[in-house]
């Protein structure tokens, strides 16, 4: 069996990235993954390898997929507070599908046994490192263009963005209702001059 051409690999990783991030990492079956990607243990094997890297590539497709979605609220927005307001409406309508696995990816994939596994803690706190630096940069800008107040500290404020995101996201997995979610947040933003 050869290797999965490029758009179906694309359509692969999307549904092996729903596998895992509904089951877990560690409650998906190699079984589940051939059946939702509709392929055989050939070509799984020959275009992925195993499980851990096929984990890791729909690693790198949710942040390619998602996270880069989330990230062009802030780039195509007349500004920042206008940017994260429309990332944060695009997160809660993401929680109001049914489709839509809860939580985030990269944080539901810190399992116990994924904890171990240096490779995958690397690559999760890349990632989430390299979205606080994309808040920070956004931040900083708008501090220099005057859109907010000198006041805030953007690297702390992005840390705190990155933090709070993950909680909410953790928090939409507990099934707690989005309008008080949502009132939370816009508070929160208010809080800290967003």
């Amino acid at each position: 069996m050869g290797r999965l051409k490029e758009f179906e690999l694309q359509e692969a990783l999307g549904k092996a990235m729903n596998v895992f991030w509904k089951k877990g990492y560690d409650k998906t079956s190699l079984k589940d993954l051939l059946t939702e990607m509709d392929i055989l243990n050939g070509s799984f094997y020959n275009t992925f390898g195993n499980k851990k890297s096929l984990f890791l590539k729909t690693l790198e497709f949710y942040g390619e997929e998602i996270t880069a979605k989330r990230a062009n609220h802030l780039t195509t927005n007349e500004s920042f507070k206008v940017g994260i307001r429309s990332l944060f409406e695009d997160v809660f309508k993401c929680f109001s599908d049914k489709k839509t696995p809860r939580g985030c990816l990269l944080v539901n994939s810190l399992s116990s046994e994924l904890l171990k596994d240096q490779e995958v803690l690397n690559f999760v706190q890349t990632e989430i490192a390299n979205f606080e630096e994309f808040f920070f940069i956004q931040l900083e800008q708008a501090v220099d263009s005057g859109e907010l107040d000198k006041s805030i500290n953007p690297k702390l404020t992005a840390s705190i963005l990155v933090t709070y995101i993950q909680g909410l996201m953790k928090l939409s997995s507990l099934e707690i209702s989005s309008s008080k979610l949502e009132k939370q947040t816009s508070h929160f933003l208010e809080v800290i001059g967003l």
